[in-house]
């Protein structure tokens, strides 16, 4: 391969080229994605959790994802408290917004690190995921005229235990005018039917797929790309520094 060729060979490229050559993965793959993604309307419920009218339920990650699972992990949390069905489940990054979405071990900070993610975001998260059900089931009362006690919640339907039921996505509308509830009832740990069980990656697809998107992926008007040179040992300080040569090559800004 030329330069020129590896020049304009990038990760997307190259895992469209290895479908080709590597046939049985590709067919080894679901053909409908499995990551994050976005419904056409969808309603916030606090602000970790929000319900799109085409059902899908989306959890807000304020952790970023390394390789060791938050996206999945932390959304299974949500779920698990709704009573959601996972295949209805979604996951998009939070935005940088401390206030919001802090690491409560670190305090005012917005961060990933020190295995801090389910841990600090345990409790959090089965809290935003029991609001957005009371607040869903709610709505759902008031628009039959019962007792919000009296239904019950399923794979992300809610039912009247008499034949009447409405999916997350057909109440949101109505469910985000309620008031979020700051102690909702949490499930008990022994009534859990997704933590601990074995359950696919939501990010599987879109990393395995190209699509997912990276830092490495991210451009914007007027970015500078900045480079370190290291010394060649431990611990070595600059002695000399003559830039003369590098600020003369095309596109350098500063060094």
């Amino acid at each position: 391969m030329n330069t020129s060729s590896l020049t304009t060979l990038n990760r997307r490229k190259f895992l469209k080229a290895s479908a080709i050559t590597g046939v049985g993965f590709s067919i080894g793959m679901h053909s409908v994605a499995m990551g994050h993604g976005h419904s056409e309307a969808a309603e916030m419920m606090g602000h970790f959790v929000k319900v799109g009218s085409d059902n899908t339920v989306t959890v807000i990650i304020k952790h970023l994802d390394k390789g060791q699972g938050v996206t999945t992990g932390l959304t299974a949390i949500v779920a698990e408290e709704m009573n959601a069905d996972w295949e209805q489940m979604r996951w998009e990054f939070a935005p940088a917004d401390a206030t919001k979405y802090n690491n409560l071990f670190w305090g005012p900070y917005q961060g990933t690190g020190g295995s801090t993610a389910v841990a600090n975001s345990w409790m959090q998260l089965r809290q935003a995921g029991a609001a957005a059900k009371q607040m869903l089931v709610q709505a759902a009362a008031k628009a039959w005229g019962v007792a919000a006690d009296s239904l019950s919640v399923d794979k992300g339907v809610i039912s009247d235990g008499a034949g009447k039921s409405v999916s997350f996505g057909d109440v949101a509308k109505a469910a985000a005018l309620e008031t979020v509830p700051q102690e909702p009832a949490l499930k008990s740990p022994d009534t859990f039917t997704l933590l601990g069980t074995h359950i696919e990656r939501k990010d599987s697809f879109e990393k395995t797929h190209g699509t997912a998107q990276y830092t490495i992926d991210v451009r914007l008007p007027g970015m500078l790309y900045a480079a370190i040179l290291h010394p060649p040992t431990f611990g070595a300080k600059v002695k000399a520094l003559d830039t003369s040569k590098a600020k003369a090559i095309a596109g350098v800004k500063s060094v």
